[in-house]
């Protein structure tokens, strides 16, 4: 059995707008409805839950913004105070459901995840390790220590998108030994014990308003082909 935890539970304050970003209209789909959409056509067994702002404000934009797309959902939870905290009671609510299944957990403010990436993290995933997409850098990288800089060959570095793939139980157990807060995704806590698959560039994470005129570009310039919504 597979899960889906899509994590929309930023309340944008690097974006700086009213709403979410995850729930601003994209070419006539909140952002985050694009990612729904393409994990349903993907794998279409699999059981999907969102994580949302918390607040009665946020429960009833999310009623309103997503009404469309509420059946493709087996539960909507509300999130915490950070990542780590949301991801937790996404994956709690899961775990009332399955003991130990797969599981996918992608940033919704990604809307343009593919059904051929998805495919590729799912098939990867394997007993006590994670499964993540990547890119490479096409700029040259250097890294600081301090006060001292010094450049490194950017073929070594990897880029990490979501969705990013764990077992569950596995993913469990990490998050239980932690006695601090993460500070970057899931993965991380697995240390080297990491699959890499193939990324890809379009799966742009919208985090800056720039960010959205991207997008909204990229759909206009047919890179991006706009999902059916029922």
């Amino acid at each position: 059995m597979t899960w889906i935890l899509i994590v929309g539970s930023g309340t944008g304050t690097r974006f700086g707008s009213e709403i979410p970003k995850q729930f601003l209209d994209l070419a006539g789909i909140p952002v985050i409805a694009w990612s729904i959409l393409a994990f349903k056509r993907a794998l279409p067994k699999a059981s999907l839950v969102l994580t949302i702002p918390k607040g009665k404000a946020y429960q009833q934009l999310a009623k309103e913004r997503l009404s469309r797309f509420r059946d493709f959902c087996e539960g909507i939870v509300e999130g915490g105070a950070h990542r780590q905290e949301s991801v937790i009671k996404g994956l709690k609510w899961i775990h009332n459901d399955c003991n130990d299944c797969k599981v996918l957990i992608h940033d919704g403010v990604r809307p343009f995840v593919n059904v051929d990436l998805i495919k590729r993290v799912h098939k990867q995933i394997e007993r006590g390790k994670a499964v993540v997409p990547t890119i490479q850098p096409p700029e040259s990288v250097r890294i600081q220590t301090g006060n001292v800089n010094q450049p490194i060959n950017r073929e070594l570095v990897h880029l990490v998108q979501t969705p990013q793939g764990f077992y569950l139980q596995d993913l469990l157990t990490k998050l239980d030994e932690l006695s601090e807060t993460y500070s970057t995704d899931e993965a991380s806590l697995f240390g080297p014990r990491v699959n890499i698959v193939e990324g890809d560039r379009r799966n742009i994470k919208i985090t800056f308003p720039e960010d959205l005129i991207i997008a909204k570009a990229m759909i206009s310039a047919g890179l991006i082909e706009k999902p059916d919504v029922v």
